[in-house]
């Protein structure tokens, strides 16, 4: 999966990054309760094709 804790972070931050402005005025806006169940859906049918190592955070700190 990933090689070193490097490779780690920087997908990490990659996927961080893809939450902007945009994305929160999607989830804020009249529709926002349908694009969060769209994310989690696929989030869910991503963990369920793979064998997923799974890291959980409560702190960006």
């Amino acid at each position: 999966m990933y090689r070193d804790l490097g490779e780690l972070v920087s997908k990490m931050r990659e996927a961080v990054g893809k939450i902007d402005g945009e994305f929160l005025k999607e989830l804020q806006g009249e529709n926002g309760y349908d694009v969060a169940v769209r994310h989690s859906n696929k989030a869910t049918e991503w963990f369920l094709d793979k064998e997923v190592d799974c890291f959980l955070f409560t702190s960006w700190c």
